[in-house]
């Protein structure tokens, strides 16, 4: 949803953020009875490994005050006291901790887990904090080695998600517990079924989706995003436009290779989606990361854009044109990775990369696109105003629009608002 969102969430908070919120959850529980032990801070842990997931699955350690049976859903998780980052396919320790209610009698305590991925679970522990320091591990069966699930349930799985006590996969003992949601049906924004397609762009496959008809109009997420992003775009304006709403390689569902990312080559990936759909001209809507993109193809490849709409683009990072807390932290979060060994092949620390480093624009290159475009941005956004009202400036055709109280999250924030100016600018 956000070009620096991964500045604020850690990078399973960043998944939760942006795929709990619009997916029903499931979840796999243990209640404790705690009755002795309120008010007390405690202390969930588990192994995780993740195979077979995209942008648009994840998981999260929760808890819950819980009466009888009945999970109320007041959850108690301080989630920055989650790790900070998620290695696919290794064993990856997942922590949360939080205090117990005071008036709880019974805890539920495990995982949450939505989209399309393949899990397994091991060695799960529950300390509580007492005098005598934490105590031991109140879980029964936390490493899965009784070859049942019980005392653990599921909740609201799926149909077509498999489980199984599982002894190939496995952390320590000889079992761990396996929940394969890798054939989910969903047909929810970014990972519907029936809208949804692949085509072979450049050497990756790209994922995109459809609706609505009309003339085309193609809508680019930012950093770290997918096309759910646009939540609440999507329905608005494929009542008038057929809607192409794609995932950035190496973001949703597009799929990865070792090329160097920038902006210029996400360009190139849109004109050659663009062309294999055998559509001449476009509206492009680009949020972020998008906005970047969509100035690049406006330049190079100007017969493809009919007009082109910009939320909180940038011509080039620097303590000028972003907020100075933004680098500060974007290149603590390097260090970060790189003190604990996170390979610069991996997407996150490529995708952070591109954040410090992209784009590389002057001023004057906006000179030469020569169509309409609408610069947008937030009053309150780390997008500098200075900046965006340079971006315009030197735009031949362009027109600025500030939305007032509102920062880099406007299209969610004031969707009704954002809409229409969108509509009002590309019916002109």
């Amino acid at each position: 949803m956000s070009f620096y969102r991964l500045l604020i969430f850690f990078f399973f908070i960043l998944f939760n953020s942006s795929v709990f919120a619009q997916k029903p959850n499931s979840l796999l529980l243990q209640k404790v009875n705690i009755e002795e032990l309120s008010g007390r801070n405690f202390t969930l842990s588990g192994k995780v490994l993740i195979e077979k997931f995209n942008h648009n699955s994840g998981v999260i350690p929760v808890a819950f005050n819980s009466t009888g049976t009945e999970i109320l859903g007041k959850a108690i998780m301080d989630l920055s006291a989650m790790d900070k980052f998620f290695k696919p396919n290794e064993w990856t320790t997942f922590t949360l901790k939080g205090k117990i209610d005071k008036n709880s009698k019974e805890l539920a305590v495990g995982f949450m887990y939505s989209g399309k991925c393949r899990m397994y679970f091991d060695d799960l522990e529950l300390f509580v904090d007492s005098k005598k320091g934490n105590g031991k591990n109140i879980l029964n069966n936390a490493g899965f080695e009784d070859g049942k699930l019980f005392p653990w349930f599921l909740s609201n799985k799926p149909d077509e998600t498999q489980v199984k006590i599982d002894s190939e996969r496995i952390f320590s003992g000889n079992q761990s517990f396996l929940i394969d949601n890798s054939s989910f049906k969903s047909f929810e924004l970014g990972e519907n079924s029936k809208a949804g397609r692949f085509k072979l762009i450049n050497g990756v496959n790209l994922y995109y989706e459809i609706y609505g008809e009309g003339k085309p109009l193609v809508l680019l997420h930012g950093n770290n995003e997918s096309i759910s992003s646009f939540s609440q775009q999507v329905k608005v304006l494929s009542t008038q436009y057929k809607v192409i709403a794609l995932d950035t390689r190496c973001h949703g569902q597009s799929s990865c290779n070792e090329e160097s990312l920038s902006y210029e080559l996400f360009a190139e990936d849109v004109n050659g989606l663009l062309e294999e759909l055998n559509i001449d001209k476009a509206y492009i809507l680009g949020w972020s990361d998008g906005g970047n993109t969509g100035l690049i193809l406006a330049h190079q490849y100007p017969e493809r854009v009919e007009k082109l709409a910009i939320m909180a683009a940038v011509l080039y990072n620097d303590d000028s044109s972003v907020d100075k807390k933004v680098n500060r932290n974007l290149q603590r979060k390097i260090e970060e990775m790189e003190s604990q060994g996170i390979s610069k092949t991996d997407i996150n620390f490529r995708l952070t990369k591109l954040l410090l480093e992209e784009s590389n624009l002057d001023a004057e290159y906006l000179n030469e696109i020569d169509l309409p475009v609408l610069v947008m941005a937030g009053q309150k956004d780390i997008v500098k105003f200075g900046h965006t009202k340079l971006i315009a400036e030197n735009l031949p055709n362009s027109k600025l629009k500030i939305f007032k109280k509102v920062g880099h999250e406007a299209p969610l924030d004031i969707p009704d608002i954002f809409n229409k100016t969108i509509l009002e600018f590309f019916n002109e």
